[in-house]
């Protein structure tokens, strides 16, 4: 019997929203941290046969739903909405960012480039050592950082 399964993201967020629950809620029912459910729903990716029957059951799904049928050749959708996501997330834990200046939001973008460098850095032998080692999550926290200095702006114009 297989240990992982490819699963499609989507349709875990499609079955959550379906019920009407937050990852929280998922989470409260499933017991599956919400560091695992969101690295579920934001990426096309191998999971443990045991963990995603615990969250078919939770959702009453069969567990056949979840299965990638196809990889997606055009990633842009799922990239933006991941962005998003984080966006949701940045502004519950930091508040929207209206009371930032330009030169804050300048600051925090270039904190997290820094963190971009390091993360491509990683493998090389020359490389500090760093816990910057997720290069697609790093690239996402940037451009959320981007975008919500963008939505500012464009509010105050």
């Amino acid at each position: 019997m297989k240990k992982t399964m490819k699963i499609d993201g989507k349709k875990l967020r499609m079955a959550r929203a379906e019920k009407g629950w937050s990852k929280t809620d998922l989470f409260l029912q499933s017991g599956i941290s919400r560091k695992t459910l969101y690295n579920i729903e934001h990426s096309e990716c191998g999971v443990r046969v045991a963990t995603m029957a615990k969250l078919a059951d939770c959702l009453g799904k069969p567990l056949e739903f979840f299965e990638d049928e196809e990889p997606s050749q055009d990633s842009t959708e799922e990239v933006i909405q991941d962005i998003l996501d984080q966006c949701e997330i940045a502004n519950q834990k930091h508040g929207d960012g209206a009371d930032y200046t330009s030169g804050k939001w300048l600051t925090i973008a270039l904190e997290e480039f820094g963190e971009v460098s390091q993360a491509l850095q990683i493998d090389e032998p020359w490389s500090k050592e760093t816990d910057k080692s997720d290069l697609y999550g790093e690239i996402i926290d940037t451009a959320t950082v981007l975008v919500r200095w963008a939505s500012t702006l464009k509010l105050e114009n």
